[in-house]
């Protein structure tokens, strides 16, 4: 459900580019980093300095490299941050150091962050957005640095609400729970982790535009003021909550009569049906079956997830942002 109102080179870049990442490196899909981007710039745009915070924005971006080459005409600020909502992901094999900061490993046994156990050396997704923050709030770095900076943190911010971005039982975030989904019948390499990136925001038939507008309808000025209550910390801590509670303990069984082996072509990991040739020494990995059922308990959430991460962004962006105008 990626919008068609996206431009095709920056979708084709980044599904190019995220093909060939380590799958721990991915949160929500392209589809739900635009949705997450839009949401964010409507918000910006509601606030009562949201004209001088649409001309900050403008001016921070309107030299950067990769927005000049790819998000060339866009008018809009929601369809600016949208253009620019994967590029952290299209980094990431140059500068696999940036890989940690799009997550957070909170163990599935535990209910709250603990920054010696889970961020070491300030690696995670948390410090990823602090770190960020107070460079787009500073004026004195360089023009290059603070766009920079705008990218990681539009990015970022919504990896934090994508739940297995905040949560690990030893799986990579979910990579490593194989499934298939509403009974498809080849042996994708499907995984529990990809469900909540992007085939429950897939199957709502939205466009990002279309879902974004869906999604603003149901919120109201209340609800928006209570999403951005606590801090980085509270709302990992909540999105951990919702991995545990629904992305793995809504889990069924693994289906004992259904299972995949996953070899290397070129450097490419494949899955292939059980019992093929290919699966010659390879593991026997079990299945497990995801359809409506599970569908239909956690679209809700994803939904709720995307609105906070718009929401919540907006703030992120609007705290350094009047930081750096203020010393002017």
């Amino acid at each position: 459900m990626r919008s068609k109102k996206i431009l095709p080179g920056v979708v084709t870049l980044s599904l190019c580019l995220l093909a060939a990442l380590p799958a721990r490196a991915l949160a929500w899909g392209p589809a739900g980093h635009s949705i997450v981007a839009r949401i964010a710039g409507r918000q910006l745009l509601k606030d009562e300095n949201g004209k001088a915070l649409n001309v900050a924005v403008n001016n921070i971006l309107r030299n950067d490299t990769f927005f000049k080459q790819n998000c060339k005409g866009l008018k809009t600020l929601d369809e600016k941050l949208a253009c620019v909502a994967s590029w952290a992901d299209s980094v990431r094999p140059a500068r696999p150091e940036t890989g940690p900061l799009h997550f957070v490993n909170i163990p599935r046994g535990v209910t709250s962050y603990d920054a010696a156990r889970d961020c070491k050396k300030g690696a995670c997704v948390i410090e990823g957005v602090r770190k960020y923050q107070a460079v787009l709030a500073d004026r004195q770095q360089k023009a290059s640095r603070r766009s920079e900076a705008l990218k990681f943190i539009v990015h970022f911010v919504g990896d934090m609400h994508q739940p297995l971005h905040d949560a690990d039982d030893k799986d990579l975030g979910g990579n490593e729970k194989h499934v298939r989904w509403f009974g498809e019948k080849s042996p994708a390499c499907n995984n529990v982790h990809k469900v909540w990136d992007s085939e429950i925001i897939r199957r709502a038939g939205f466009s990002d535009a279309g879902y974004t507008d869906s999604l603003l309808k149901g919120l109201g000025d209340a609800a928006a003021a209570d999403f951005v209550q606590g801090d980085l910390v509270s709302w990992a801590e909540a999105a951990h909550g919702l991995a545990v509670g629904n992305a793995y303990d809504l889990l069924p069984a693994q289906d004992q009569n259904d299972a995949l082996c996953k070899v290397k072509v070129n450097k490419e990991t494949r899955c292939l049906a059980w019992g093929t040739a290919g699966c010659k020494n390879q593991p026997r990995l079990f299945r497990y079956a995801l359809g409506q059922s599970y569908y239909d308990r956690n679209r809700a959430v994803v939904e709720g997830q995307l609105r906070r991460g718009g929401v919540r962004l907006a703030a992120v962006l609007k705290e350094a942002l009047e930081k750096a105008m203020s010393s002017q």
